[in-house]
C-alpha cells in the first residue's frame, strides 16, 4: 500500500516538475523590436526581444544587427535554439537563431 502511494506522489511530482513550463522547448518563440530599450542598446543594433505569446513569456535585454533582425521577423524559433552571447554587459547580442522548420 506504502509503495503504491510513494510511486503515485513520485509520478505527480516528475509530472508537475518535469514539464517545459515556459515553453522553452517549443516553436512559439518570436524574436520582436523593443524600442522602450532601445536607449540601452549599443550603436548600429536594435533592442529586441524574444517572446512566447502562448506562455505569455518572454527574454528582454537583447540586441540584434538591424538586418538580421528584419530576416528573422514574424518567424518561429524555439529558444533553446536562439544563440546569444554568454557573458558581457546588458544588453547581450543575439548572434543567431534557426527558425522551425528549417
Amino acid at each position: 500500500m506504502r509503495i503504491h502511494i510513494f510511486m503515485t506522489l513520485l509520478t505527480t511530482l516528475f509530472l508537475l516538475g518535469g514539464c517545459d513550463q515556459d515553453g522553452i522547448n517549443d516553436c512559439h518563440w518570436y524574436l520582436v523590436p523593443e524600442p522602450l530599450n532601445q536607449k540601452q542598446a549599443a550603436a548600429g543594433m536594435v533592442a529586441v526581444c524574444a517572446r512566447n505569446y502562448v506562455t505569455n513569456k518572454q527574454r528582454c535585454r537583447l540586441q540584434a544587427k538591424l538586418e538580421f533582425a528584419k530576416k528573422v521577423y514574424g518567424k518561429k524559433f524555439k529558444l533553446t535554439e536562439l544563440e546569444i552571447e554568454k557573458s558581457g554587459p546588458f544588453p547581450r547580442t543575439v548572434n543567431s537563431l534557426k527558425p522551425c522548420g528549417q
